[in-house]
């Protein structure tokens, strides 16, 4: 059986939703993948965009980048993300500066809320529409182990999910 294409979510570039008859399907995770410097983070701009120019609530989960940084970048190419709200877990310039060794205590222990929890907070603070988590693979970095990583990813996936969002990862 043929999905709805009303029922599809536009990517927000009008050649991959051709393509893909008319989007995404909605309340799914997708995965663009791709090189570094092969567009992907663009194609996130652009999937968050189409939901702001619906009034959609759009989140962007950041990795890599800080929030003025990728403003800044979108805005460069065109790109309008003043409606998206930006969930920022970049590394801060300090965290190259300080010692992250630990003699005592965990890290769990001693840094605060986790980085699943931030996320849960930010969706829960935004009940977004669309979701863009670039890039998925830092995720892996703020995992104990290759199983544990794949855990947390699925169990995003499924949170998202049972929300009906639609999810883009880079």
């Amino acid at each position: 059986m043929a999905d709805d294409v009303s029922a599809r979510v536009s990517s927000g570039l009008p050649g991959l939703d051709e393509i893909t008859n008319g989007g995404f399907v909605g309340g799914r995770s997708y995965m663009v993948a791709g090189e570094s410097g092969t567009g992907k983070t663009i194609v996130g701009y652009h999937f968050l965009e189409a939901g702001n120019r619906r009034d959609e609530s759009t989140l962007y989960v950041a990795f890599e980048e800080a929030e003025a940084d990728i403003r800044s970048n979108a805005a460069a190419l065109g790109i309008d993300l003043d409606d998206t709200t930006v969930l920022d877990l970049s590394p801060s310039p300090d965290r190259f500066l300080e010692d992250s060794t630990y003699s005592v205590f965990s890290p769990s222990e001693v840094e605060g809320q986790s980085v699943t929890e931030r996320i849960v907070d930010a969706v829960e603070s935004t009940d977004p529409d669309r979701v863009f988590v670039d890039p998925l693979n830092q995720l892996r970095h703020l995992t104990p182990d290759g199983y544990q990583f794949e855990q947390t990813a699925a169990g995003l996936m499924s949170y998202l999910k049972e929300r009906g969002t639609t999810v883009l990862f880079s």
